[in-house]
Order: structure tokens, then sequence, then C-alpha cells
């Protein structure tokens, strides 16, 4: 079998529930002939292309408005090698609206494996327009190495990676990058615990793992929070938890206030400051009791590069 089968049999799978719908839809009529839709169905999924593609065009033409029947037709003469003639069907499927994304994805491969470059990446341009966000698939398919080498082949790439990460193209995400590491922490110069700082969710979120010296513990979720616009953190610790939200950000540099109320309904702003200072990272803790205008300090740790990353006890 040629390598076309990756392709088809991949993009098949997108298209499952729109097609069995179709097809229990048409099972349910009378289906002149000897070709049931069942039957039809049973040689595709076992893979016996030469039979599912006969199935399929005596389906079709009884049926030509059934555009899962085109689309499983174009999937089998595709899986045969027979890329002219799965164009054709492909085609039909793609006029009456199956499953945009994959029908457009299988017709760029046919048109790569018959070496039509420009309309291969028409066709992948189409597909991406229309939703495709397999990356893993259009990284490997071979299907498409005919066209890998075309710089517009790379620039739908990137939007398919941008369109299926979207957090890692996007700056707001990254504002607090430079913390991730695993650091020894310092106030005075006396160690004052060790944090591991790891970027999760596809560069959506850090997560922080904090142990200070007597052995306690606390984390934190930082991400950027695009219904407000701003970079957020929720610390939690042993019988409490706060909400940090920036106020202030530049290259190597991110500020943050949470507001706390009390009883007797008195506010105090904490302001949790990161600035980067070389291979380090200095975070400040201050208070204000007078919304902001004098600052009193508090914990101002130095991060240093743990020396042996792989100790991760606190």
């Amino acid at each position: 079998m040629r390598r076309a089968i990756r392709c088809a049999t991949v993009l098949v799978t997108l298209c499952a529930t729109p097609l069995i719908t179709s097809e229990h839809a048409l099972a349910r009529q009378d289906v002149p002939g000897s070709v049931t839709p069942e039957q039809a169905r049973g040689y595709f999924q076992q893979q016996q292309w030469n039979d599912a593609a006969e199935a399929y065009q005596y389906l079709a033409t009884a049926n030509p408005e059934n555009g899962g029947y085109w689309y499983r037709l174009g999937a089998s003469r595709h899986q045969l090698g027979s890329y002219r003639e799965a164009l054709s069907a492909y085609a039909e499927a793609e006029k009456l609206g199956i499953a945009p994304a994959a029908t457009a994805y299988n017709m760029a491969c046919a048109h790569a494996l018959l070496g039509e470059t420009d309309k291969a990446l028409a066709k992948l341009e189409a597909a991406v327009d229309n939703g495709f966000q397999q990356l893993a698939t259009l990284s490997t398919d071979t299907d498409l190495d005919a066209i890998r080498a075309d710089d517009r082949f790379a620039g739908l790439l990137a939007r398919v990676e941008a369109a299926a990460y979207p957090c890692r193209a996007d700056p707001n995400h990254h504002k607090l990058d430079f913390w991730i590491g695993k650091w020894d922490v310092f106030v005075n110069g006396s160690l004052a615990g060790r944090n591991d700082i790891e970027s999760v969710a596809a560069g959506c979120a850090l997560t922080e793992s904090w142990t200070n010296t007597s052995g306690i513990p606390g984390v934190s979720l930082n991400y950027y929070d695009a219904t407000i616009g701003k970079y957020k953190q929720i610390w939690v610790a042993s019988g409490s938890h706060t909400e940090f939200i920036e106020t202030e950000a530049d290259e190597g540099k991110l500020i943050l206030v949470a507001t706390q109320t009390d009883a007797a309904g008195n506010q105090t702003l904490t302001r949790l400051s990161f600035t980067r200072q070389g291979d380090n990272v200095r975070q400040l803790f201050e208070t204000s009791t007078d919304g902001g205008e004098n600052w009193t300090a508090g914990f101002d740790g130095l991060y240093v590069p743990r020396a042996d990353s792989s100790d991760t006890e606190g």
C-alpha cells in the first residue's frame, strides 16, 4: 500500500460523526441494488479498499446528495493510489459541505502526491481556514513531503501551531517566564527556602512549588487572564489564599497587587514584584494600608539557580 494510507486514514477520523450520521439516516431508507451502507462501511473499516471503492461508487452514484458517500469514495481511491479519481470524489463531498477541513486536507495530500504544489498549498490553506488543527499530522504526514520545503507550507504550519497552542505565540502569557527554573531562595544572604517554577499547559501557565527551610509548603498558579487583559497569580498556602493582579509589566519585570479587606472594612494592599537580575530573580513583597501612598517592605528574596537542579527536596 502506498504512503497515501496515512493521510486519508487519519482524516477519516475527523469525519466519523457526520459520515456515520448520514449513513444511518440513509440505512433507514430502501437502497436499490445489492450494496447496503452497512456493507460499504464494513469494507471501509476493514480497509478492503477495492471493495470499499466499488461500494461507495455505487452508493454515491445512487445517492448523489449524500456527501459522506463521496468522501469515503475519495478516501478509498486515495488509499488505492488513484489520486486523480480521489480528487474527483472529494470535490463532490466538498460541494456538499462535508467536513470542510478534512476534505480540503485530503485534497491537499492528493495534489501533493500528484506533484501539484500550488493546488496542494491552496487546499491546505483552505483546510487551515476551516479549522484544521492536527499539528502532529501536518508535521509528519509523508503525503505532504513534496511541498514541505515550500515557504508557504512553513507559514501554514505556523498558523496551525498558533491555533492548536495559542499561548505559545502570545507574549502576554510569557511575562513571567524569566522566573522558570529550580531555585535556592536567599534573604539577607541566608537560605530561606527552595522554589520550583515550571511552565505547564503548553505555555499557558506557570506553577510554583515553594518549601521554606522549616518544611512549610505553598503553591501558586500564574497565568494571563485574557478576560481582564492582566497577568495573575493565585497563591495558596496553609489556611490562606491570595489573588494578585498585574499592575505593571516590562522586559524582565512584573508587578502584581492583591487587595485584602478585613472584617472592619480596612484594606491592605500587597505588592509582589519580580525583577530579573542577570541569572537571578528578585522577589519583593510590600504592603500598604493607605491605598498605595506608602509601602512597607516585607519578604525580599533573591532567587539563585540551584546548583544541583535534580535535587528538589525542601
